[in-house]
């Protein structure tokens, strides 16, 4: 049986029915005209017993005054917005190839695997997205999984790795490079950055420094031409956000050689921040790393939990066919998530979940997720650079995200 759709308007309310038999099974959804509704499935002992509860149930609303309508869908836009993220998810996957080919880069069995995660990514979003029961309004209103599943094809980021080599001698560092470490620029304009620990004065750890244009290259996200540093202090034990780094962006125009300051100063190393090789254990015996260039990780994802918050499998709110495709998607996302210094991929906040900072309209510009480079509180703990873009101005911030 084709489905059937029906409609009752009246002073009173604007409201809608549908049915729909496939085999034994009888699939309903009702709700608001212009709403996307609730529905749920009935399961008969037979084909036949189908039929006539579905020829019952139309009796039923016809006699109070339900007339058959030509059903359109009121979740054709969340559908559509599903293909556009499907198709904007395929663009990078294709930048990804593109890159490798125009290397002459050989696609190892770990490049392959991402690739074809990827691809059945989008296939699988693709057939949920015909899934009628998927544009349902379900008991947690905040949980829409159109919403949920846009968000996790468009959380989908080709991520950088940092090629790096170890600075041996300061003296002859070009100080405006990226670097980790090491000995950025600083000027009579923008000294080293110092912060108070009680009534000392003291010098803040040299962290992360990007030269901004490079970024656009990687992205082809604009984030300016500056030079971008972040500076650790000692008391990254602090609530407080601002005590822990100091951001601050350096305007191309400052840059002058006549202006620069060449004077290497000693920092506190911070029990919660460590600049160290494997950092806990051995100082590191050179000052840090140059970064000479940059190569694809791969594509990241967020984390695969797709059902957190919405979906209880034992209330039969979706089809088995549905949950299926969502664990399925879920499966990929948990495999494609990974936790490592890369920029432009996925970060791995720990307290804060990131589609929160998403949101919000943040976007990751570097996740420091491994000990290469700094250990972060316990050395279990994350680290993210965050970009954020209005309109004309783009602002930056460091989020630490604790362990437990």
């Amino acid at each position: 049986m084709t489905k059937q759709y029906y409609e009752l308007t009246d002073d009173k309310s604007a409201k809608f029915w549908e049915v729909e038999q496939k085999d034994s099974t009888v699939h309903l959804r009702w709700g608001k005209i212009d709403t996307n509704g609730q529905s749920k499935t009935k399961e008969l002992d037979s084909q036949e017993d189908a039929t006539k509860e579905v020829e019952k149930l139309i009796k039923q609303k016809t006699n109070k005054g339900y007339v058959e309508a030509d059903a359109i869908p009121a979740y054709k836009e969340d559908k559509d917005n599903i293909k556009v993220s499907i198709s904007n998810l395929k663009k990078k996957l294709s930048k990804y190839k593109s890159y490798y080919k125009s290397n002459n880069t050989k696609i190892t069995k770990k490049i392959k695997k991402n690739i074809d995660s990827v691809d059945k990514l989008c296939k699988l979003a693709d057939k949920l997205s015909n899934c009628s029961d998927l544009y349902q309004e379900t008991k947690h209103k905040d949980y829409y999984l159109p919403n949920i599943i846009i968000y996790a094809l468009d959380s989908a980021e080709i991520a950088w790795n940092p090629v790096t080599k170890q600075c041996k001698d300061i003296k002859n560092i070009k100080r405006d490079s990226d670097m980790f470490g090491c000995f950025p620029w600083t000027s009579k304009s923008y000294p080293w950055p110092t912060y108070k620990n009680g009534r000392k004065e003291l010098y803040a750890a040299p962290g992360i420094q990007i030269d901004l244009r490079g970024m656009k290259k990687l992205d082809g996200a604009d984030l300016g031409d500056g030079l971008l540093q972040v500076w650790f202090t000692e008391d990254f034990s602090s609530k407080a956000k601002d005590t822990t780094s100091i951001v601050r962006v350096i305007p191309r125009n400052m840059l002058k050689d006549k202006d620069l300051d060449d004077i290497f100063h000693d920092f506190e190393v911070s029990d919660y921040v460590n600049v160290s090789a494997d950092c806990w254990d051995d100082e590191m015996d050179f000052p840090g790393w140059i970064v000479s260039d940059y190569k694809i990780d791969g594509i990241q994802t967020d984390d695969g939990n797709l059902f957190e918050g919405g979906v209880d499998e034992s209330e039969n709110e979706f089809s088995d066919s549905t949950l299926d495709l969502i664990s399925r998607m879920s499966e990929l996302m948990d495999e494609m998530h990974c936790s490592s210094t890369s920029f432009f991929g996925v970060p791995d906040p720990l307290q804060q979940p990131w589609d929160m900072f998403y949101r919000e309209g943040y976007r990751n510009l570097l996740s420091l997720g491994s000990e290469k480079y700094f250990c972060i509180g316990t050395g279990e703990d994350t680290g993210q650079l965050m970009y954020k873009k209005d309109k004309n101005k783009v602002d930056f911030s460091f989020d630490w995200a604790p362990y437990g």
